[in-house]
């Protein structure tokens, strides 16, 4: 049987017997031209999300259409994002070992639903270091291994945009650092009148005062002289006010 995956105006088609009988045997929640329209794995991947409550569950169009943009920036991350040379920074380590040790928990618990969400947290975060400083092939690696549970078709096709010759579901799961895991950071939107800035990483345990001066330090001299408001929400939202 041949499935696809498509978006950015690329089509990749794979032709696997394995996932025939699944696909033909999907419940009839899930119309047949969904796989047409969307691919079989952000279909894979809505599914994730009502586990185990298929069976009851009625699909939106807003659900498939959040699994398909979750695949479309996965994508974006591992092919045109910028590489980082040589060691991965601290950030970058906090970051591969939390997103393994939260997806591989809640797996081992049976939680599709909730171990998708954390790797799509992940994604955030990795997408944040990629415009601050780039990722290392490793990481990059160890984000497209996790991903091969629940989208195996578009898995396969990074895995071998990485360099990979053999199957990525033929490699180990990931192994994370348990003395590596600390505070986890957040990806915070920088905005001047309303226009984005930059993005900082922040703790979520940072105070309102160090948010506010670490983003300042973004600003150049001039446009910090001129601030007349700013506003921080944890984790959400860094903005600034000039005249």
């Amino acid at each position: 049987m041949t499935v696809s995956y498509h978006f950015k105006g690329i089509e990749k088609r794979w032709h696997d017997e394995t996932i025939e009988k699944e696909i033909q045997e999907a419940h009839p929640v899930f119309p047949q031209d969904l796989y047409r329209d969307y691919g079989y794995d952000a279909v894979a991947v809505y599914r994730c999300f009502l586990h185990p409550q298929e069976n009851d569950a009625m699909w939106e169009d807003g659900g498939i259409d959040g699994a398909y943009r979750f695949l479309h920036r996965f994508w974006d991350l591992v092919v045109n994002q910028q590489r980082r040379e040589g060691d991965p920074s601290e950030e970058a380590l906090f970051a591969a070992n939390r997103m393994i040790f939260e997806v591989t928990k809640e797996l081992k618990k049976g939680k599709t639903g909730t171990a998708l969400s954390s790797l799509m947290k992940a994604r955030k975060r990795l997408a944040c270091l990629a415009e601050k400083e780039g990722l290392d092939q490793r990481i990059l690696e160890a984000a497209v291994r996790l991903l091969a549970a629940f989208a195996p078709f578009l898995s396969r096709e990074l895995w071998h945009r990485l360099g990979h010759e053999e199957s990525v579901t033929e490699v180990p799961w990931p192994d994370y650092d348990r003395d590596l895991l600390r505070e986890e950071k957040l990806p915070v939107p920088v905005q001047v009148n309303g226009k984005k800035k930059g993005i900082l990483c922040l703790s979520g345990s940072v105070s309102e005062k160090e948010a506010l001066e670490t983003g300042r330090s973004l600003l150049e001299e001039e446009m910090r002289q001129r601030i007349v408001k700013e506003i921080y929400v944890p984790g959400r939202i860094l903005s600034f006010a000039v005249r």
